[in-house]
């Protein structure tokens, strides 16, 4: 016990910092509107390969808003049936012109100001 009380924070990070530095979108405002009362955010992988619309994607009149609105439900739909602090599931979404699955978690954890947060991350993210 002693050895944990006399380690020093070296460095902090903050999820707030992230958001700023670009490392997670914060998807909050939609998110709320689907009924997910807490704040989310997405890493930017997640964001890039899922919700941003590739060219294909738009040549087949997939918008961003569009893209974003079924993820949004998918997230809240998984929320509903699952249980504890993280929930592991896969959503489908067109990627050069083919369905692509993508195994997604949702983290439920302590924010900045130790206020609950849902961070969503592919399964090889941390």
């Amino acid at each position: 016990m002693d050895d944990i009380q006399n380690d020093k924070l070296l460095s902090q990070y903050s999820r707030a910092e992230a958001i700023g530095d670009g490392l997670l979108v914060d998807i909050t405002t939609w998110t709320k509107r689907g009924g997910i009362t807490y704040p989310v955010a997405l890493s930017r992988s997640v964001w890039l390969e899922i919700i941003e619309p590739d060219e294909s994607a738009k040549a087949a009149c997939e918008s961003l808003m569009g893209r974003l609105g079924r993820f949004v439900l998918s997230l809240r739909n998984e929320m509903i049936k699952g249980e504890g602090d993280r929930i592991d599931f896969q959503v489908t979404f067109s990627v050069d012109g083919h369905p692509k699955d993508f195994s997604l978690y949702a983290m439920l954890h302590p924010g900045d100001n130790f206020e609950p947060v849902i961070t969503v991350m592919e399964q090889d993210e941390e």
